[in-house]
């Protein structure tokens, strides 16, 4: 059984911003039907509260797992990501190095993205 869309949404307002800076983590989708999945007993309003407080314990430690320490992370990746490429402007064209550097590369956008949410959510300053 999966989250009715209304709830996800629900989810995504209310929890997401504070929680979790990126909403396309594969590990989400699964997070919210785990909560979804386990049977509750009484009204319709306990058996949200029961939902949305599970979906946000597992938020709290997606967030702990994904985004712990991220600035020392996003300089790591930066660093791999620049030796990386100075193999491949070296001339070291081979395939695993190729599809590595790409590797890298998204995932160091990817860090990027979050810290600068990290960073923009602790300021209170809405950024359009």
């Amino acid at each position: 059984m999966t989250a009715p869309i209304g709830c996800q949404k629900l989810a995504e307002k209310l929890i997401l911003p504070t929680y979790c800076c990126d909403k396309l983590l594969p590990k989400y989708n699964d997070l919210i039907e785990a909560a979804w999945d386990e049977h509750d007993e009484g009204s319709g309003m306990d058996v949200l509260y029961c939902r949305m407080k599970r979906v946000r314990e597992g938020l709290k430690k997606l967030n702990a797992a994904e985004f712990s320490n991220i600035s020392s992370r996003v300089a790591e990746k930066r660093i791999e990501y620049e030796g990386l490429n100075c193999k491949i402007l070296n001339g070291d064209l081979r395939s695993d190095i190729l599809a590595r550097a790409a590797y890298v590369e998204a995932e160091y956008n990817r860090l990027c993205k979050a810290e600068f949410q990290l960073f923009q959510s602790k300021s209170r300053v809405r950024w359009f």
